[in-house]
């Protein structure tokens, strides 16, 4: 099927769909088909001047398939001749064991795969001229070659522009028909690797992140030891260069289990010095002790150097504050999202600010890292594809990052800070 006569059939189905719900009178409905006669551009400017107040569906889906199409018309008269492949196409279900591992996909190259999820960005129908809403308009095209107008196939299509799905998916085979519910899953999950393989999945609009200034505050201090955290400073560093916010958020914590293996060893240093035990068996305990303990351990570095983050909380205006630590994030959605995802209550003896203790922070900090990294099948695993499972803590993710970067850069202005600084540069072994 011709480019042009996919696009004369999207254009009809608008108007007949319009026509059938009573907002295109019978004598408007042919007036459009005269102007359709003429062509796509007529077709499509008749259709923008429809008076679309109180058609809630107009506005929010068809005036962006009649925008794109007269778009399109104006720019590329000659990719209206293209021939677009026409296949056998059927509508499968992502079985419920595998909701979880559902994916944006839209492919170009036989077999297609079509996701309806592909269809939203940002809970929003997606947006057509953008690099991504281009790739999703190629794949509607090889739907619609094999639909005709006002039929179930272009209803169910309409349906899942209205409302967001992620638990079907198209696929399209020039030849064999169409696979079985099993054969379609495989290929499916071949054209996710496919696109790992070749390209890439964008990072979803609510990870993305700019990075700016951590520390506005940040002035020479004499009696700060600077010298001692240029390792810290090279972490902070790659903080600046992540572009989303997982990423940012695993390199915060590589600084944070940096200072905690830091302060531990510190402190070993002391009790050596002043009491001159084995050095070797001391080292060997402190790296034994985060090993089998690193969460305890974590904690400790919080309740005593971080304790102050236990503030940020998002609450109604006029509660005051108890830190200079902003209000920003924890609202009762992310409240419920932390204790559903890692069982931790926030304390609700405050009713004006429930909160968390500094052990509790950590033990967030502590679990959000993991559900970061780890990929196992007893956890949650955080990917750009499954934003879904935890949008209700990107906020919190992002606020922790900024704010414990800031932190960081404020302990080691603080000249003092010992309990994270040397006293010596060297150790005595006997």
């Amino acid at each position: 099927m011709k480019r042009k006569d996919i696009f004369e059939n999207m254009l009809l189905d608008i108007a007949t769909r319009l026509n059938i719900s009573g907002h295109l009178t019978p004598e408007k409905m042919e007036e459009f088909e005269e102007n359709l006669a003429i062509g796509l551009d007529k077709a499509s400017i008749f259709l923008k001047s429809i008076e679309s107040s109180g058609i809630d569906e107009y506005n929010s889906i068809y005036s962006k398939f009649i925008s794109f199409i007269d778009a399109q018309n104006s720019e590329s008269l000659d990719d209206l001749e293209d021939d677009i492949p026409e296949a056998p196409t059927k509508l499968y279900d992502i079985k419920q064991e595998y909701i979880n591992q559902s994916k944006q996909i839209v492919t170009s190259s036989d077999p297609i795969v079509f996701t309806t999820s592909s269809l939203f960005s940002n809970n929003v129908l997606i947006d057509f001229t953008t690099d991504r809403g281009n790739l999703v308009w190629k794949g509607i095209e090889r739907l619609w070659a094999n639909w005709s107008v006002n039929s179930p196939e272009t209803h169910g299509f309409w349906e899942f522009c209205r409302n967001y799905c992620d638990e079907k998916y198209y696929i399209q085979t020039i030849e064999g028909g169409n696979p079985s519910e099993e054969t379609a899953w495989r290929i499916y999950c071949y054209n996710y690797l496919k696109i790992v393989n070749e390209a890439r999945f964008e990072v979803p609009e609510l990870l993305k992140i700019t990075n700016g200034i951590i520390s506005t505050s940040l002035q020479y201090n004499d009696t700060a030891k600077y010298e001692q955290f240029l390792d810290v400073s090279d972490v902070l560093n790659e903080v600046k260069h992540a572009d989303d916010a997982l990423t940012r958020f695993l390199k915060v914590y590589q600084v944070l289990e940096q200072l905690a293996y830091r302060k531990e060893f510190i402190k070993l240093i002391k009790e050596h010095e002043d009491n001159h035990h084995p050095i070797v068996r001391s080292i060997q305990s402190v790296t034994d002790s985060f090993k089998k303990n690193e969460k305890d351990i974590f904690k400790q570095l919080f309740k005593e150097e971080f304790k102050e983050l236990y503030n940020i909380i998002d609450v109604p205006d006029g509660c005051h504050k108890y830190t200079n630590v902003e209000p920003t994030c924890l609202n009762l959605a992310s409240r419920n999202k932390i204790q559903d995802l890692y069982k931790i209550q926030a304390d609700g003896s405050r009713p004006d600010k429930p909160y968390y203790a500094p052990t509790q922070m950590a033990d967030i900090v502590y679990q959000i890292r993991c559900s970061i990294v780890h990929n196992k099948e007893t956890e949650l695993h955080f990917t750009y594809n499954n934003i879904s499972d935890y949008k209700d803590i990107i906020n919190l993710i992002n606020t922790l990052s900024i704010k414990l970067s800031e932190m960081i850069v404020s302990l080691i202005n603080d000249g003092a800070n010992t309990p994270l600084t040397y006293t010596n540069k060297t150790l005595t072994l006997y």
